[in-house]
């Protein structure tokens, strides 16, 4: 995702798993979810989501030009979201 020339101070939001997630005795409903820079530097640790919660993040990224957005160790059955994601200055 490019921030673009336009200097913005925050990304924000909500990370959360969308209804089509499976959460049952074989798939555990649960994801991670981490903000990096383009240069790799973690921006947000990775935080643990399990279905239905969802957690609210505020990342600065002050000077970074880029972010990677990242989902980790689900179990295939998760379906991400990055709710109400927004840059602001």
């Amino acid at each position: 995702m490019i921030v673009s020339e336009i200097h913005y101070e925050r990304f924000s939001g909500t990370f959360g798993l969308t209804d089509k997630t499976r959460h049952d005795n074989v798939i555990d409903g649960i994801g991670y979810f981490a903000v990096y820079s383009s240069t790799g530097t973690l921006l947000q640790s990775p935080k643990k989501v399990e279905y239905p919660e969802h957690v609210a993040f505020d990342v600065d990224v002050t000077r970074v030009s880029r972010v990677r957005l990242e989902v980790s160790n689900g179990t295939n059955a998760e379906y991400p979201c990055w709710c109400d994601a927004r840059f602001t200055k």
